[in-house]
């Protein structure tokens, strides 16, 4: 089996989420008789050796999810990954093809809602820097549907990537990235002011405190978080500490490992698959209580 990371910068390769996703992989191919061979391809330009020799059977890929495929990456590489059986891990990007294993978005979009609302929230807010990432509109839905079922408000701080989106795509890594959306939120009228925000990714969420630090605020006091991954490695020295959605991601590693073994067990069946595993909450600080 053959893992490549592509069209992701370094910072984007190197997230924790990604790490255990690769190291669940890892896991499930100890226990079967496979052999593993991992590649990393930042432009989406080259072709692999192991892939370029057919030295494999079948590949798990994990990429960007802002982007078209074939606008982003080589198209001879596209043939060469869809010649063969491959799972995308962690979220498929725009114009892919083949079987998916991640989180299920419409469960943990609802239980961010639900969690807000137990919590007293009526005013609530999504934020993303990097707005229409396949994963995160599937979110956005979601946690609108379910809150707005509620009868909750929400509102949205996003924005848009100026021009054509190209491969490599680096982390959110900067507050200097969130801090134009934490404007806008502060220039809402205190009394339709969104009390709490998600947001799809724990990496975002360590930028939001450091834009809200800058700004003399508090999170947890003058603005609640609530995120996604539950990247230990990243949100420990956060304080407060992170409410964080636990994506699975080790486990979505061990599936996709099971899924491409399915299917070159089973060579005729063309139908692509969607495995969503279900999320998990991991209760912090960073978001108050208003009931009381």
């Amino acid at each position: 089996i053959g893992v490549i990371l592509l069209g992701m910068d370094d910072s984007l390769a190197h997230l924790p989420v990604i790490s255990e996703a690769i190291h669940g992989v890892e896991l499930a191919v100890t226990s079967v008789n496979v052999n593993l061979m991992l590649t990393n391809i930042p432009d989406a330009n080259r072709i692999p050796a192991f892939l370029e020799r057919n030295q494999v059977d079948g590949l798990i890929i994990k990429s960007p999810l802002l982007g078209d495929l074939h606008a982003c990456a080589s198209q001879k590489l596209v043939e060469k990954i869809e010649r063969l059986p491959h799972v995308w891990i962690l979220g498929r990007p725009e114009g892919a093809r083949g079987d998916l294993v991640g989180c299920d978005n419409n469960v943990g979009g609802g239980m961010a809602a639900e969690y807000l609302h137990r919590k007293g929230h009526k005013r609530v807010a999504f934020l993303h820097p990097r707005a229409g990432q396949t994963r995160s509109e599937g979110l956005k839905s979601s946690f609108v549907s379910h809150a707005e079922a509620l009868g909750m408000s929400v509102q949205m701080f996003e924005r848009l990537l100026e021009g054509d989106v190209t491969w490599p795509l680096p982390a959110i890594t900067n507050s200097t990235d969130v801090e134009p959306l934490i404007e806008s939120w502060k220039a809402v009228p205190k009394a339709k002011r969104p009390t709490a925000i998600l947001t799809t990714a724990d990496s975002i969420a360590v930028q939001v405190y450091a834009a809200l630090q800058k700004k003399g605020l508090k999170v947890g006091e003058d603005l609640s978080i609530i995120s996604f991954n539950h990247e230990k490695q990243l949100v420990m020295g956060l304080n407060p500490s992170l409410t964080t959605v636990d994506v699975q991601a080790e486990a979505i590693g061990r599936r996709a490992v099971d899924q491409i073994r399915w299917r070159l067990d089973h060579p005729t069946d063309t139908i692509p698959t969607r495995i969503l595993i279900e999320p998990k909450l991991v209760e912090g600080a960073s978001v108050a209580d208003l009931t009381s």
